[in-house]
């Protein structure tokens, strides 16, 4: 029976490359949220400012593009999220796919030596039986043959007396 190379390494490279791909997605947006937290605090000192000074064109102009900066950085924390959620789940598909194939091969497998033990079982073991007791119901014959021939020698040997010449 050829037995095939399990995809084991396969399934534990998978499980390690999401759990990779896990913890550097949480540094990534850990580092994000801390990049937004730092905008909105920003974006939160100029309209202070826009609201104590009035109308200032630089503060303005800053504020707009601290805004356009949350903005963005929202966009791409979601992206970045929605990247991770699409790259799990085609990894845990393929860990899943793995893992089907696995658990058919080895249902095909025992399969395989469930066949096998019924053929020993239900012939081999009965014709090597069978086998046995012929040899040895010809080992007797041969013996009681044996003991035949050694009869008829001794038999032999008794006419030995009557020939020897005095």
């Amino acid at each position: 029976m050829h037995e095939q190379q399990p995809n084991h390494e396969s399934l534990q490279e998978l499980v390690q490359a999401m759990q990779a791909l896990q913890a550097n997605q949480e540094e990534e947006t850990t580092r994000l949220r801390r990049r937004l937290q730092w905008l909105e605090n920003r974006r939160r000192e100029f309209f202070n400012i826009v609201a104590q000074n009035g109308s200032d064109p630089d503060t303005i102009r800053k504020l707009d593009q601290t805004e356009t900066q949350l903005e963005e950085m929202h966009q791409l924390l979601g992206r970045v999220e929605q990247d991770l959620k699409q790259s799990l789940k085609e990894i845990r598909q393929r860990i899943l796919d793995l893992r089907n194939d696995e658990l058919v091969r080895i249902q095909h497998e025992r399969e395989l030596i469930r066949q096998r033990r019924e053929k020993i079982r239900n012939q081999l073991l009965p014709q090597a039986q069978n086998r046995v007791a012929r040899l040895q119901e010809e080992e007797g014959a041969m013996l009681q043959q044996d003991q035949e021939l050694q009869r008829r020698m001794r038999e032999l040997s008794q006419l030995d007396q009557f020939t020897e010449v005095a």
